[in-house]
This record gives C-alpha cells, sequence and structure tokens, in this order.
C-alpha cells in the first residue's frame, strides 16, 4: 500500500506547478493584451486619431498623476475641474447618490467629508511613510472614525433632522473612498503645502457635485430646492431614489468631460499660436 502521506505531498507539489504555470500563462497574456494596445495607440497617433501618446502615461491610470512640479494653482484646479475626485475618479460616489437628495444633505455631507478629509490628509503627509501601504489604509479609516465620533455628536445635538436625513451615510463618511485614496496618492508623495491645497481642491471639487446633484433631484421631487419654490404642483417622486442620482451623476460627468475637452483644446491652441509668434 501507498504512503497517504507521500500521495499528498505529490499531490500538492503538482498543485503547486498547476498554479505557477497557470501564474506565468496569465502574465504573458497581460503582456501581450499590453503590447497590442500600445501599438494600436501608436497606429493611432499615425493616422492622426490621437493626438499624442506617452507610454508612460497612457499605459496605466493617469488621472491620479499629478506633475511634482506643478504650481499650487494648478493642484487647486486639477482638483476642482479637471481632476474631480467625483466626475473623474468616480470617488466618494455612494453618499451622492444615496443621500444627496436635498440641498442641505448635500451641503452637510460636503462640510462632513472636508472636516475629515483635511486632516487625515496632512497627517498622511508629515506621518505616512513611516508606516508600510497596509497599515495607512487603515490608519486613514481608524483616524477618520475617530474625527467623526465628535462631529456627528455635534450634529446630532444640534441638527439631529440633518443626521435622521443622512441616515447609514454619515457614519459611512469615514470609510469613504474619497478620503483614504487621496491620502494613498497624493498626500503619501507631495509636501504639506501642496497636500493642503489639494485637500481644499478635492472638498471644493466634491462638494459642487454633491450639491448640483442634490438640489437637482430636490428640485425634481418637490418642485423646491431649500424651500424656495421653483415649480408649482409639480412632483417626480422617483428623483430620490438612487437611480436618478447615479443617472444625474452620469450626465454631469459627461458634460464636465466635454467641457475638460474644449478646455485643453483652447489651451494646446493657444501655447501653439505663442510658440509660432515667437
Amino acid at each position: 500500500m501507498k504512503n497517504p502521506k507521500s500521495q499528498n505531498s505529490t499531490g500538492s507539489i503538482s498543485g503547486k506547478h498547476k498554479h505557477a504555470a497557470l501564474r506565468k500563462r496569465l502574465r504573458q497574456n497581460f503582456r501581450r493584451l499590453t503590447e497590442s494596445h500600445r501599438s494600436w495607440k501608436e497606429d493611432a497617433v499615425r493616422r492622426g486619431h490621437i493626438r499624442s501618446y506617452n507610454p508612460r502615461i497612457d499605459d496605466i491610470d493617469r488621472t491620479f498623476q499629478i506633475r511634482s512640479n506643478s504650481s499650487a494653482k494648478d493642484v487647486f484646479i486639477d482638483g476642482v475641474f479637471y481632476k474631480n475626485p467625483v466626475l473623474v475618479h468616480a470617488l466618494g460616489v455612494a453618499p451622492i447618490v444615496g443621500a444627496g437628495t436635498s440641498l442641505k444633505n448635500g451641503i452637510a455631507l460636503s462640510i462632513l467629508t472636508f472636516l475629515l478629509l483635511f486632516p487625515v490628509n496632512v497627517l498622511a503627509s508629515i506621518l505616512g511613510r513611516n508606516f508600510k501601504p497596509p497599515q495607512r489604509l487603515s490608519l486613514y479609516v481608524i483616524l477618520a472614525a475617530v474625527l467623526l465620533i465628535p462631529v456627528s455628536r455635534y450634529l446630532q445635538y444640534y441638527y439631529p433632522n440633518i443626521v435622521n436625513s443622512l441616515g447609514i451615510f454619515l457614519p459611512l463618511v469615514s470609510v469613504s473612498s474619497l478620503i483614504s485614496v487621496r491620502a494613498e496618492v497624493f498626500a503619501i508623495r507631495n509636501s504639506v503645502s501642496r497636500t493642503i491645497v489639494d485637500s481644499f481642491a478635492t472638498g471644493l471639487g466634491f462638494a459642487l457635485v454633491i450639491c448640483l446633484v442634490s438640489a437637482i433631484r430636490e428640485l425634481l421631487a418637490t418642485g423646491a430646492i431649500n424651500g424656495v419654490v421653483f415649480l408649482n404642483q409639480f412632483s417626480f417622486t422617483p428623483a430620490t431614489m438612487s437611480f436618478t442620482g447615479f443617472m444625474l451623476l452620469g450626465l454631469i460627468a459627461a458634460g464636465g468631460r466635454k467641457l475638460r475637452q474644449y478646455a485643453i483644446a483652447k489651451k494646446v491652441e493657444t501655447e501653439g499660436k505663442g510658440v509660432g509668434e515667437r
């Protein structure tokens, strides 16, 4: 009779070889896809379908990249417009579609998010490099949760109606991807001064989107915004549902993308004229 232990060890070894071969094939397939994508983009540039191509930037998610030599003004404009955290990065979408049903809710979530985003990002810029990435992600959430306790207590005491309206989305702000992602991809790699500018820009960009979506949904649902009546005897109840928030967010994101493309094209045209005049 064969020893069952030897059979198990042989089976485990063969299983390891199979997994290693599978990983190797997956890496090869991924490499082929990357090379084909790169060759397709280079061909598109030659045909004039794409303006330019930089493989170091275009082959990865470039939406989070900000030039290290960019000024504070560029960082602010990127955070609000060109690289808006919601419209470009799709960060912090849950409270917008879930609780952004009135302008008051939008303003409350904007202030609450900024009160957590700012200190977390600043501390990440100062101390984050002393920790490993998995530890940093946990610390972001813990720090945001600790900061949320006094803020939520204050809201519960002075503005209980807003707390009831926000519901589960009030405590969920502490685990928002907007806070942890911005801390990890920007604050950890930049100075405190640039992080402060980025925090204000990110908070403002988030506030603009959530307030706009919340105001539109409130107007469609009640015919009024913050008590000011604009549409008499008008009510579209589905506007308070999540799918309406997704639809509005998608339309605003599409419009924002068109505006960004137009602004970039104008900027390139202006710079080209300046170089030609020289």
